[in-house]
């Protein structure tokens, strides 16, 4: 068989540098067995038979030299010449002669066959095309049949003589075949699984290099010059990258490329994008802006930023805002203002470091282990699970405890952002109702966006899913509210200008009762509330499923 294959190989490329075509090689041994029996056939000159004839002739008698014991071997060659008679469908006297016509094609013609004590018994010249063929035979002939799966050739195959070893080639060639003809012929899965486990193979590596391989050809098709293919290769990727992200690494190389390409269509690039944050692999701050209703997408060099070691794997990225002034609070003429986000005011803002992040359930758990300073925190508070998700279902006062006892562990000023930072943050330099232009859409932000159901999430999303915005900060428009340390005001009259904390009462300043701002939206509410300027209050000590926060390190 291998000098075959390098012949046919051989063959091929041969015809390839001079221009002809071919069919090329096929990526599976059933199929490649097949072709091995039609590149003999080729060579007949006389009373040829068609190849599909050739096949259905072959594959019978190969399960009669393995059926006995499941291995190849001599069979008598009565036995065989009754199997031809009974697949020639015709009279008793001209089935005989149609039998004997066919297996001497099969001896003479092809020299596939090979008989032993003449007249006698006869068995294949190649055992691991013995196997292939009968394997390829059970396919056709039990197709669903649970039952005679099971029956016929599960239940027999440990009373076999020399079990495993001796038939180990026919099962892994039987439970090939089942896999790549399987599903025309409606075997089921498990099939293949258990003729797996009895030729004592490592399933699971064996579905890891299965992957593997996936993964290469995908990555092929990320080059296709139709952006449809590639972004069903994106898709396909993202799937094999819920049971198993490192097997997918190997694709990230050209992802990367991918997603640095300027001719690469914005709705793929995003594609990309998430897909790179899913792998957690490093890529570049990506910005997004609406223009008359289309994404637009540019790289852009990120601002300088710390991390800080929580402990337990688990770090705080910080990104350092440069000291400006904005326009704080919403104009006039915005879509659907509030009375509580005027009037404007000019605002100046000293340097600081902000989350580049909402506060994940990883960091959450690392800094809820620390030594409580004032109040007790919960080790899982959040109603959706995951490290990369945000924490939410944390109020005000969880959220201060939090800051509290991360100052203690680092000895830095870590706080909750004021209302002045947050939404100077949020904006970075922009002056629309939101970071991305005049509106929002779902492929930027989680939010409910109120119709497709793909628009509505109905949960948070993992933190930095999302394009940043031009300072480097991810989900500043949804996913989870975010707590701030101002206490709620009705309107802008009074407010401070300095970005300074804005707060009523200092002796009540923590207060259960009291209430507190929160910006930014989240993952079940409208575009609206998202927008930069939008601000809700509630009481100190409420918990909900859409409320979270990010922290600030400071001065003040």
């Amino acid at each position: 068989v291998t000098i075959l294959l390098v012949k046919l190989y051989a063959e091929q490329m041969i015809a390839a540098k001079q221009g002809i075509l071919t069919d090329e090689l096929p990526d599976n041994v059933p199929d490649l067995m097949l072709q091995y029996l039609n590149e003999i056939n080729r060579n007949v000159t006389q009373d040829k038979l068609e190849n599909t004839e050739v096949h259905q002739f072959a594959e019978a008698i190969a399960w009669k030299c393995i059926e006995s014991n499941f291995k190849p071997e001599s069979t008598d060659c009565d036995v065989v010449l009754q199997t031809l008679r009974e697949l020639a469908q015709d009279t008793p006297e001209k089935s005989e002669g149609i039998a004997k016509q066919r297996l001497n094609y099969l001896i003479k013609q092809m020299s596939l066959i090979r008989l032993r004590e003449p007249g006698q018994t006869l068995r294949f010249v190649l055992d691991p095309l013995t196997e292939y063929l009968a394997g390829l035979y059970l396919v056709q002939k039990y197709q669903g049949n649970e039952e005679a799966w099971r029956t016929e050739i599960l239940d027999k195959v440990e009373d076999k003589p020399g079990f495993p070893e001796e038939i180990r080639g026919f099962l892994l060639a039987l439970r090939d075949c089942c896999e790549e003809k399987g599903k025309k012929y409606g075997v089921p899965v498990w099939v293949a699984e258990e003729l797996g486990k009895r030729a004592g193979l490592d399933l699971v590596a064996i579905q890891r290099s299965q992957q593997k391989r996936r993964v290469r050809i995908l990555s092929e098709e990320l080059g296709a010059p139709e952006a449809k293919f590639r972004r069903q290769a994106i898709e396909n990727l993202k799937e094999i990258a819920k049971e198993d992200e490192n097997v997918v690494k190997s694709a990230v190389p050209q992802l990367q490329r991918m997603l640095k390409n300027d001719c690469e269509e914005p709705e793929v690039r995003l594609e990309v994008f998430s897909l790179l944050r899913k792998l957690q692999a490093d890529i570049p701050m990506l910005v997004a802006k609406i223009e008359e209703m289309k994404i637009v997408l540019h790289l852009v060099k990120p601002l300088p930023a710390i991390a800080e070691d929580l402990g337990n794997g688990a770090y705080l990225e910080m990104v350092s805002i440069p000291a400006s002034s904005f326009i704080m609070g919403s104009p006039e003429n915005e879509l659907e203002p509030r009375g509580d986000e005027s009037p404007q005011h000019r605002v100046n803002i000293p340097t600081f470091f902000i989350g580049k992040y909402q506060v994940t359930q990883a960091q959450w758990k690392a800094v809820a282990a620390l030594t409580k300073v004032n109040t007790d925190l919960k080790p899982d508070p959040s109603s959706f699970k995951g490290d990369r998700l945000p924490v939410e279902n944390v109020s005000w006062l969880d959220a201060l405890e939090f800051c509290r006892r991360l100052s203690q562990k680092t000895e830095k000023d870590y706080r909750l952002p004021s209302e002045a930072e947050w939404e100077y943050a949020c904006r970075a330099e922009t002056t629309t109702p939101f970071h991305f232009g005049e509106t929002i859409m779902p492929e930027l932000a989680n939010y409910n966006g109120n119709y497709p159901e793909v628009a509505y999430r109905q949960k948070t999303t993992p933190v930095g899913s999302f394009t940043a915005n031009a300072f480097g900060l991810y989900d500043m428009h949804g996913n989870v509210w975010e707590w701030c340390a101002d206490d709620w005001h009705g309107d802008y009259e009074g407010a401070p200008t300095d970005g300074s904390i804005w707060i009523k009462d200092v002796k009540n300043y923590e207060d259960a009762e009291t209430k507190k701002l929160l910006r930014g939206g989240s993952w079940s509410f409208i575009a609206q509330a998202c927008r930069s300027a939008y601000r809700l209050h509630f009481g100190a000590r409420l918990q909900v499923d859409t409320f979270g926060f990010r922290v600030v390190c400071g001065l003040r």
